[in-house]
């Protein structure tokens, strides 16, 4: 390797140590719209305890990133986290939606005057136990239009946070305890111009739907 290769390698390295050292530094000053205590290692975690998540500072402005897996994760108490903290709107484009808490917290935001609208897969609105029919009777929820499958599984809050990933909001998603259920994603973003194209595909959505 030539010598202005190897001095050109050193710097990359040295520039990455300098990066996560920056994270280490500063991952606890990242702001977050609610109080949230993450346990350490050495603590005991109930069943009824919020799950271990993990937030990164990206390159792309403050994002703020939190992520959780099921099963065993309580995605939806990750949710219900940011439904619960909206002060604005709440836009959503699920496709199965069983899961009584998340309903119930979308009520509660509705009830405290949050912009709350949704968009159900048609072919799962009437599913066993589908939240979606009697949701429509407490806020704005449509059913989807496309002839295929609206399997998009995303909530915009705030226009500032956008939830997806893999995690339909059902209890096989959520799991049936310890290692029970689904192997799933959710993951929690934090960047206004991700929330603004995501909310275009909401309102693109919602428009279409009935």
């Amino acid at each position: 390797m030539c010598p202005l290769m190897k001095t050109a390698v050193l710097l990359v390295l040295l520039l990455a140590c300098l990066g996560v050292g920056f994270y280490l530094g500063n991952s606890s000053n990242l702001s977050l719209p609610f109080s949230y205590t993450l346990p350490t290692s050495s603590s005991s975690v109930s069943s009824e305890a919020l799950p271990t998540t993990v937030y990164v500072q990206t390159q792309i402005g403050k994002q703020i990133v939190e992520y959780c897996f099921s099963p065993g994760g309580r995605c939806d108490r990750v949710i219900i986290k940011y439904i619960n903290a909206a002060n604005q709107s709440i836009h959503i484009v699920i496709y199965s939606f069983t899961m009584a808490n998340i309903k119930d917290a979308l009520v509660a935001a509705k009830r405290r005057g949050v912009d709350v609208r949704m968009v159900c897969d048609k072919d799962q609105w009437s599913a066993q136990g589908s939240q979606c029919p009697q949701l429509a009777n407490e806020i704005d929820v449509k059913r989807s239009s496309n002839t295929y499958l609206t399997h998009d599984k995303f909530m915009v809050v705030d226009g500032k946070f956008v939830l997806t990933g893999s995690y339909n909001w059902t209890q096989a998603a959520t799991g049936y305890g310890s290692n029970k259920g689904n192997d799933e994603n959710l993951i929690a973003i934090s960047d206004m111009t991700i929330a603004s194209s995501y909310d275009q595909q909401f309102q693109r959505i919602y428009l279409a739907g009935t």
